[in-house]
């Protein structure tokens, strides 16, 4: 009876494996591993028909990259600190008593390499335009 217990424990087990590998093409996994082979704690989701990975830089930094089914970047989400946030997005949060560190900036690149900036403060995601502004 263990035998059988073990051998459903297994299959269930490597089945949820295989869901799991089969739901994000090798292809686009390929090509992220392509471009940043030492990216650290790649975690992948799916995003509606597109495909996301979120994962650690070699500077620590947080990413996130969608990707759709040609292994195309639909979109490249990154962590920045110190002087590379716009002043307007630091002076908003100093207004709001916001401690250094307390709130993180990330900056969005989309497709057709428009940037903007996106914050998380308080769990409250503000976003901002390119020169830092906040979109409304």
């Amino acid at each position: 009876m263990k035998k059988v217990i073990l051998a459903l424990f297994v299959l269930i087990i490597s089945t949820g494996t295989l869901i799991a590998q089969t739901q994000i093409p090798h292809h686009v996994m390929d090509a992220f591993k392509q471009t940043h082979p030492f990216a650290n704690y790649a975690t992948w989701t799916t995003e509606g028909v597109n495909f996301k990975v979120s994962y650690f830089d070699d500077s620590k930094m947080q990413n996130f990259k969608v990707y759709d089914s040609n292994d195309q970047v639909i979109s490249h989400t990154y962590e920045v600190i110190g002087n590379v946030i716009p002043a307007e997005i630091t002076a908003h949060y100093q207004k709001m008593n916001a401690i250094d560190g307390s709130y993180k900036v990330w900056i969005v690149v989309d497709k057709n390499g428009n940037k903007s900036y996106s914050a998380d403060y308080n769990n409250v995601i503000t976003n901002f335009d390119k020169s830092g502004s906040i979109q409304k």
